[in-house]
Parts: structure tokens; sequence; C-alpha cells
């Protein structure tokens, strides 16, 4: 035990007496350090100087801020600005720990000496805490080169490694705090208490003293609620809806087609576009498609991607359809969270996410027998479960664990989107060969883009009584309807070929041959 600070199992009471007022010599620092990083690797602490050293806190509180800043700066691509407030934000959860330890340590030893108590303590934490930032840089240079283990990058991969640090800090703040405090039921207390306070900086205080400079790039547009918007928004869902085709008595199955891109990011707004073209040219259902889209570019024009707007849009595509044969395509494109929610943002509108109970709810229902419903979303995966069933085929850009790439705002189309829509469904009417095929690609892709989290994965749940009805109702008659255009463009070639050789000036649309 250090002479300096008195233990809680002392009883004779002890006359308040000034601390001796002793110099602090660097070597008196270096001692501190050196046990302080003892105890960061597991060891136990040896003897102590007999004053805490203010020079040791100071210095291993510059190192421990160099190495966190560093270990920020490396999880982030591109380039960086400082943020001060981000910087000090950061320092919230250390004052709390000093607030809470300081009353700890002020009723765990005499009153005259939990001051030199607490700063040995703190001493000794901060300079143990080294070692582990360490690990922590060296972890997230594995992770920016692409040299971590995939398993690592699973989300089980992910919380066993939060645990192993967790626990290794939680034996270091043992290690310090049972070097100047003897009492077992303090020190167990101060290190649960330290280990409190970082899982609440986790959860709600975490900050980085970095931000992307986004000075670069141009102004986005933004968009300005206002009366007249409102009212806009409100009269033209109905009339999308107002628009679809209904279905008549006789007709053949129909696919029905419903895009929902709630989050305003350019790439989206691409990626829905790209699924209307499919819809209409790949599946005929030119006249059966509604969109739901938030960018700030079309809120004169599409009626907003809200979870409300897409149950009214479902109930009115089931009030058109015939609900025992036609499909329903429903493909929704976002950010996704390890929570399996569908991310919304179209601030200063304010946008619940979605769940995938809550879409299984809104089908349901409908009464809509046959469904095919696309995510492509970052741990889109977590759908499947909930929304698969004999008569729903569900298409996800990745499993429960992974995230999907394409998603950026300077991305053309999501990775899943193109591979699986616009290359796989534009060459053949199979669900199945498109979806092997996209994974081929997707796959190809991300190993050539660097993924550092693993293969994405997509998922595919295929229901029988889905496959069948769409093996003898679609597949044939949607192939023989793009025979049937593709002869359309080859006798216009041919009559535009003859045109020309006439001297008549061929159309534009010639580049179509």
């Amino acid at each position: 035990m250090n002479e300096s600070v008195d233990s809680v199992d002392s009883v004779e009471p002890v006359k308040p007496t000034a601390l001796p007022d002793a110099p602090v010599h660097t070597t008196s620092a270096v001692k501190w350090i050196a046990q302080g990083l003892r105890g960061g690797i597991g060891l136990r602490i040896g003897p102590l100087p007999p004053q805490a050293s203010w020079i040791a806190l100071v210095l291993s509180l510059l190192a421990l801020n160099a190495l966190n800043l560093a270990n920020e700066r490396f999880y982030m691509d591109g380039e960086v600005l400082f943020s001060l407030s981000g910087f000090l934000y950061g320092w919230a959860a250390t004052g709390l720990t000093l607030l809470a330890a300081m009353c700890l340590f002020a009723s765990s030893t005499q009153h005259h000496r939990h001051a030199q108590a607490l700063t040995a303590w703190f001493t000794l934490l901060t300079a143990a805490h080294i070692p582990i930032l360490l690990v922590s840089l060296g972890m997230a240079w594995l992770y920016m080169g692409d040299h971590l283990s995939p398993v690592m990058m699973t989300t089980t991969g992910s919380t066993l490694t939060m645990v192993v640090m967790l626990s290794w800090v939680l034996l270091v703040n043992v290690r310090a705090a049972s070097r100047v405090v003897s009492h077992k039921g303090y020190v167990s207390a101060i290190a649960l208490l330290v280990l409190a306070i970082m899982l609440v900086e986790l959860r709600w205080l975490n900050s980085s003293a970095w931000e992307y400079d986004y000075s670069s790039e141009p102004e986005r547009p933004r968009l300005e609620l206002s009366q007249e918007l409102f009212e806009r928004q409100q009269a033209l869902l109905q009339q999308t809806l107002d628009q679809v085709e209904p279905s008549q008595p006789g007709d053949s199955p129909r696919v029905y087609a419903l895009f929902y891109a709630p989050y305003n990011e350019d790439v989206f707004l691409r990626e829905s576009r790209m699924m209307q073209s499919v819809a209409h040219e790949r599946m005929d259902a030119e006249g059966r498609t509604v969109t739901l889209l938030n960018h700030p570019t079309t809120a004169d024009s599409i009626a907003w991607a809200t979870p409300r707007n897409l149950k009214h849009s479902i109930e009115a595509l089931a009030s058109k359809m015939n609900r025992e044969q036609d499909v329903l395509l429903l493909y929704l494109t976002s950010h996704g969270g390890r929570d399996h929610r569908l991310a919304s943002y179209h601030w200063p509108l304010e946008v619940p996410s979605l769940t995938a109970i809550e879409l299984k709810s809104m089908l349901d229902t409908s009464g809509i027998k046959y469904r095919s419903i696309a995510v492509s979303a970052c741990y889109s995966g977590g759908w499947v479960p909930p929304l698969e069933d004999d008569n729903t085929l569900v298409l996800t850009a990745s499993d429960k664990d992974h995230t999907s790439y394409g998603c950026g705002n300077r991305s053309d189309l999501t990775y899943f989107g193109r591979a699986m829509f616009d290359e796989g469904m534009r060459e053949t009417f199979s669900w199945e060969a498109a979806f092997v095929g996209a994974v081929e690609r997707i796959k190809r892709r991300e190993e050539e883009g660097k993924k550092r989290d693993g293969f994405s994965n997509p998922q595919m749940s295929a229901g029988q009584g889905f496959l069948a009805h769409w093996d003898s109702a679609f597949e044939d008659a949607l192939s023989r309807r793009a025979h049937q255009q593709k002869a359309k463009v080859l006798a216009g070639c041919v009559k535009d070929s003859a045109d020309a050789g006439a001297g008549n000036q061929p159309p534009a649309s010639e580049q179509a041959c």
C-alpha cells in the first residue's frame, strides 16, 4: 500500500496534516507511468514513489489522447477536419468518471488523503489504458488495410471483440484501484463504476474529434417545408394511386410494382428510376407502378416515402389487383442498421424507420397473395424470417450480419440493385437464375472494391407456391413479350436501313439497333 494513501481499513483516527511538500522529479513520473503500463498488460503493479506525480498524469493523458485521435482517424476514409466541439465532448465521460470516483475516494480514505488517492488512481488508470489504445490502433490499421479476419467483422466477431476489450478494461481498473485502496468492496465499486460509464459513453456520449470535409462537394438541394408543399403532397399520393390501372375480370395475371426509397440520397433516387424502368420494360407493369421517394428534387412530383404512405399504397394496390393471381413487386432501398430497421431521413421532415414486422402486417392485412419483396440495405438478411412464406419471394442485399455496398451518395446504383435487376432481370425472367448470377457479380465487385467486413452474402427465400405461380403465369408470357418487342425493333432496323439506302434520313432511334 502506498504510504501516501490511507486504507479504508485504518481505524485509528489520524490528525489532518498537510501532504509532504516533496519535489516531483522526472524519475518519479517515469516510475508512475511504468507501473501503470504494467497494470495495462495485466501484471501486478509494483512499488510506487511516495507521492503521486502530476507530470506522470499529464504525460499519460497526452499520450492517451494522441492515440485516441489516431485511432478515430484510422476509421475514417477521405478528407477530414478537426472538430474542437467533438474533441471536447469526448471529455464528458472523463469528467463523469472523476466526479463519481471523487465521491468514492472521499468515503474510502481519510479526508485529507482522498485527493492524493484520486490522483494516484487516475494516473495509474490513464497509463494503463495506453496498451489498450495501442491494440485498438493496431486493429484499426488492420481493418483499413483489409487485413482483419472476415470472422471478426461479423456481428458475432464484433461482439466478442467488444467483450474482450471491456473485460480488459475491467481488469485494468481492478489493478489500478487495488493498488490505491485495499478494501475489496471499494475496489470492485470503482472498477464497475468506470466500466458502467464506458458503456454509457458507447451508447449516448460517443463522439469524434474528426468530421468529414464536405467543403469540396457541391451543395446538395434541401427540402423546404411549406403549407403549399404539404397540400401538394396530400394530393400527389391520391393522384398517383388513382392512376393505377385496375385488373379486369378475365385478365391474365399482371405485375403491380411499388418502390419505397425513404432516405434522401441521390443513389436511392437513381435506384428507384432504374427499378421503374425494369418493371415497365421487362415485367409489363407500366400503368401499374407506384413510387414513394424522399428527395428534395422530387417533392413536387413524387409522394413521400413514409410508413403511412406505404400502408395506403399497399391498400390501394390491393384494391386494384386481382389479389389471388396478380403479383406485387415491392422494392425497398435505403440504409439499414444492425437492428434490421430500414432507415428513413428527409430533414426537416421527420420520417419513422420501417421494420419487417410492420411491413408484414401491412401485406397480410391487404390480402395480396403473391409477393416479390426485395430489400436493398445493409444487414437486410434480418428481414427474411418475418416475411418469408410459401407464396412470397424475399431477396436481400446481404445477410443479417453484413453490410452491402453501393449505397454511398456518389454511387450510381447499389451493388445489389444493379446486379439483381438492372443486369439479372434484363437477361432472364427466372428469379433464381437472376439471383445466382447477381451473387457472382456482387462478390466479384466487392472483392475488387476491397470490402472490409466480408462478403455481403445476399439472401433469397423463395416460396414454392410463388415460384410455381411465376413459372406458370409469368415467365413464359414475359419471355414471349420480350421476343415480340425485339422482333419489332429488328423490323424497324430493317426498314430504317432500307430508307437509308433510298436516301432517306434514318431516325435517331436506329441507334437502338
